[in-house]
């Protein structure tokens, strides 16, 4: 709502919002939960939502509310959209054991028919789907963030599709057709910086 303090934010990372090829619908983490225990902000700030789409026009000319239905009640983050939009692959953490995994559920939201084990996925981890719609790509495994792997969604074993020896993957692609990969790779640098005399 404009001008009023119902404003909320619906994202704040592009890769939240994943649109889906055969619905109208945008899918979008939840952001900004103000409430509650330290815990209960974590699991609220990682809850699948969808919205009608399209949400083309500009914030400012926007008329009425959006109305996000809410898909999973679980922490559940960086989401993707099967080929034929039937199903949704996300990051997941199992409540019992604390370990990440890639749960698949139907696009309508639910408990995931399917978990995958996972390592802890961090800002630039990426989930797509083979275009047959049996397999995750994926760019976070154990040991190796430089590479793009194949996840069949039987257990099998994961396969790389990459055999880059330094670097990160920080974005990838599949072609039309499923025999190219358009990826951006390169290295990740942080400074520290000291700030002094300021009020």
């Amino acid at each position: 709502q404009e001008g009023g303090k119902d404003t909320q934010r619906i994202g704040h990372q592009d890769q939240d919002h994943i649109p889906d090829p055969q619905h109208p619908l945008l899918f979008l983490n939840h952001h900004g939960v103000d409430k509650g225990s330290r815990d209960e902000k974590r699991k609220q700030s990682g809850i699948l939502d969808r919205i009608p789409t399209p949400v083309t026009a500009p914030a400012e000319n926007h008329i009425g509310p959006l109305t996000a239905e809410q898909l999973t009640d679980y922490e559940s983050f960086k989401p993707a959209v099967s080929p034929d939009g039937s199903r949704r692959a996300f990051y997941t953490k199992d409540e019992e054991s604390g370990q990440f995994k890639i749960g698949i559920t139907p696009i309508e939201g639910g408990t995931p028919e399917i978990l995958l084990q996972a390592e802890p996925p961090y800002s630039g981890s990426i989930i797509e789907w083979a275009e047959d719609g049996q397999a995750l790509l994926i760019n976070t495994v154990q040991s190796d963030r430089a590479n793009l792997w194949r996840l069949p969604l039987d257990g099998g074993e994961l396969r790389p599709l990459t055999q880059f020896n330094e670097d990160r993957l920080f974005w990838f692609e599949a072609a039309p057709g499923g025999e190219t990969l358009v990826i951006a790779r390169g290295s990740l640098h942080r400074d520290a910086v000291l700030i002094e005399n300021f009020r």
